[in-house]
């Protein structure tokens, strides 16, 4: 499990891959899967050549794309780190040999020990 910024990540999975990702998958649940909207939208807007995509994690772990493969970037994210579709989905990831990006609050969560990228992002108290 790596922690850095997103620039190092994809440096780092660009040359593990010798400069080749095809597919980039944003993957979680409710709050989480809105949240990743934004990033899927800006890359699917820019991308020239490369497929992008936006599933639930139900929806990936029960009709996970044809097109996973080593050349896949699985991009999760789980507030708690713990939703169970979510970190199937990021197994699925590993299995396939796609990087797996994890977003989370808890970097030692099941989420987390699924990635070999972990994003942690800090939250502040709940407000009333």
């Amino acid at each position: 499990m790596a922690c850095c910024c997103p620039k190092s990540i994809i440096e780092d999975i660009l040359k593990a891959r010798d400069g080749v990702v095809e597919n980039v998958y944003f993957v979680a649940c409710g709050g989480s899967y809105a949240g990743l909207y934004p990033a899927k939208f800006f890359l699917q807007s820019e991308a020239k050549k490369l497929r992008v995509d936006h599933y639930t994690a139900n929806e990936f772990c029960h009709a996970t794309p044809k097109s996973l493969n080593k050349n896949s970037i699985v991009i999760t994210q789980s507030h708690s780190g713990t939703t169970p579709e979510t970190v199937h989905a990021a197994k699925i990831a590993q299995e396939v040999g796609a990087a797996s990006i994890t977003i989370t609050f808890d970097d030692q969560s099941p989420l987390a020990k699924n990635g070999d990228y972990v994003m942690k992002y800090e939250a502040g108290a709940p407000t009333s």
